[in-house]
């Protein structure tokens, strides 16, 4: 949306698919102008350029790590990693900016 709430452009669709979302909680823009998604009911998180484009998606639902149970939050810091905030699994976990997990906080983390 524009400042004066006018639309501008989206992208993805209902699915399952790359690109698609069931349930989309949060999103956030990288200092690179990635966007980053993450869709609680999949419980994974989808990486777009800056038009949109599907780039990559990591996680599974799961208690393992680099997994989600309800994840609802996300945001990327300075130098592109993802934080991902669970409220079921009560942690954050932070992955690099491919997807790895680098390091989990809270309910036995890191």
């Amino acid at each position: 949306l524009r400042e004066d709430g006018t639309f501008v452009w989206s992208f993805g669709s209902r699915g399952r698919g790359e690109g698609q979302f069931e349930t989309p909680a949060d999103v956030c823009v990288g200092p690179d102008g990635s966007i980053v998604v993450v869709d609680s009911v999949l419980c994974r998180v989808q990486v777009f350029d800056g038009q949109g484009g599907f780039v990559r998606s990591f996680g599974s639902e799961g208690v393992g790590a680099g997994q989600f149970l309800n994840p609802l939050s996300v945001a990327v810091g300075a130098g592109g990693e993802i934080l991902v905030a669970d409220c079921q699994r009560h942690d954050v976990q932070v992955f690099d900016r491919e997807g790895g997990l680098v390091q989990r906080i809270g309910a036995g983390g890191d």
